[in-house]
């Protein structure tokens, strides 16, 4: 499953009980400086696509 199909899946479960995504307020997040540009829909407009450019740490503190 990829992540415009886990939208979609949300956003269905979202309506059903009454609730609306804010597509104004929802973002995707790309990690590291080497990413993939997305194009992820909901209700017919792309998400906005930010880049997370900070370190990411494993749980026991190593850097990845």
């Amino acid at each position: 499953m990829n992540l415009q199909q886990v939208t979609d899946r949300v956003d269905g479960s979202s309506r059903r009980m009454r609730l609306k995504i804010n597509t104004g307020a929802t973002k995707t997040i790309a990690i590291g400086k080497q990413y993939e540009d997305m194009q992820i829909k909901l209700v017919g407009e792309v998400l906005e696509q930010v880049v997370y450019l900070g370190e990411t740490l494993t749980q026991d503190a190593r850097r990845i």
